[in-house]
């Protein structure tokens, strides 16, 4: 959900999260004082410039309009990603950067990912910031990586992919090398499934 849409979002998940296979809130925050009742993959996408729901928490006029208090967007993650599962302090969270305006911040606490993407620039709502595309981000997140098909690979096996070069093959989906042919058999053709 977007804005109060992903308020929304973290308060269904509070009572409903075994229903979800994950959630996504991009500049909305957890103002309900409760946590999921199940463990719940969570993207959270913020800009620092957000005037309406403040990244560090605060007022805006936003919350006294609707008479609602903001909680600062990085503790309020950290608590929901500790809710997840054992979360030892500092070390599953990881840094890295996303694009030149977006950085990410992810818990891996009891094997379920909570991830917050910071924007650098930006606003309130669905942002389209140079190549920073929400959808793009919220969809890679929920559906997981492009993984490279069957003869295909790269060092991450997911996209982009090369071909298996000749005398190789790749008969798996998400493979990071390709494997040579046995001896005795050929492969003539690169991005092949098996050698000949």
């Amino acid at each position: 959900g977007g804005s109060l849409g992903g308020i929304l979002s973290y308060e269904y998940a509070c009572t409903k999260a075994d229903r979800l296979a994950g959630l996504v809130s991009v500049s909305g925050t957890k103002i309900a004082p409760c946590l999921p009742n199940a463990t719940i993959p969570t993207m959270q996408i913020h800009s620092l410039a957000d005037e309406a729901v403040a990244y560090d928490g605060g007022f805006t006029s936003t919350e006294w309009l609707l008479g609602l208090n903001f909680p600062a967007v990085v503790p309020t993650m950290q608590t929901w990603a500790a809710s997840n599962g054992e979360c030892p302090e500092g070390a599953s969270e990881t840094e890295q950067t996303v694009t030149p305006i977006a950085s990410a911040t992810i818990w891996d606490c009891g094997g379920t990912i909570t991830r917050l993407e910071t924007l650098s620039t930006g606003g309130h709502g669905w942002p389209v910031i140079g190549d920073y595309i929400v959808a793009d981000h919220l969809l890679d997140f929920l559906l997981g990586p492009d993984l490279c098909a069957p003869g295909f690979f790269s060092a991450t096996g997911e996209e982009p992919c090369v071909p298996a070069p000749a005398g190789t093959f790749v008969d798996t989906e998400g493979a990071t090398e390709a494997i040579a042919c046995d001896l005795g058999s050929y492969q003539d053709e690169a991005g092949q499934t098996s050698c000949k």
